[in-house]
């Protein structure tokens, strides 16, 4: 089937830049009541995997010759500058539990207020739902249609969420809604300007914590 992923068990110690070169990607299985699992992956099949059904969709993952385990993508890191995958964290799902995962949402159709000039702005592009494995869907589609008038949005409450599916952001939280085009301008350069100082922010919080570490550290070395 398209959608089984394979993966070996990795021997601990091996050297994981040499493996990363060679195409794999390290990666761990972890889940309730498991005991975690290192792993190598084929990196050209978990892009074309993650290309197909995005970062939030159910996989199967198949180790060496075992059964295979239904995975969701629980976490990954990417290098900086290449935006390589270079480390994966898989969640292996038990099919009686409710798991929390992110959806991405489809907009659909054309907005009435968009043909009058007004601009529409995206809260959101996923949102995070909870639900037993076999009623996870893809996507949430997202009327545009809706929105008639400049000011008019949608909010999670009007979205049609498949049977057993729910979102966990609150209700009156909005998805998208339509700005007049001069407010558009100026929300788009504060809300760049605080990206931008969240990511300093951000910055610091990891210089202060690398520090920190180094100081138990040298005590420690003491």
């Amino acid at each position: 089937a398209m959608n089984i992923l394979n993966a070996q068990k990795r021997t601990p110690g091996i050297n994981l830049n040499v493996c990363r070169k060679e195409g794999k990607i390290p990666a761990v299985l972890y889940g309730h009541g498991f005991d975690s699992v290192p792993l190598l992956l084929l990196k050209s099949e978990f892009i074309k995997m993650i290309r197909n059904q995005g970062k939030g969709g159910l996989m199967d993952l198949k180790i060496d010759t075992e059964e295979t385990h239904k995975v969701l993508l629980q976490d990954y890191q990417a290098h900086p500058i290449t935006q390589d995958f270079i480390h994966a964290d898989l969640y292996r799902i038990r099919m009686d539990e409710k798991l929390r995962t992110t959806v991405q949402l489809a907009f659909l159709g054309e907005s009435p207020a968009v043909k009058q000039g007004g601009v529409l702005i995206k809260n959101y592009t996923e949102i995070e739902v909870e639900c037993l494995p076999k009623d996870l869907v893809s996507e949430i589609e997202v009327d545009l249609s809706l929105l008639n008038n400049v000011h008019d949005s949608i909010k999670i409450e009007d979205l049609a969420f498949p049977p057993g599916v729910s979102a966990l952001a609150p209700k009156s939280e909005v998805i998208i809604t339509v700005a007049d085009q001069a407010v558009e301008e100026i929300a788009v350069s504060t809300a760049d300007e605080k990206a931008q100082e969240q990511a300093k922010i951000e910055e610091l919080g990891k210089e202060k914590e690398k520090e920190d570490t180094k100081a138990e550290g040298e005590k420690k070395g003491k």
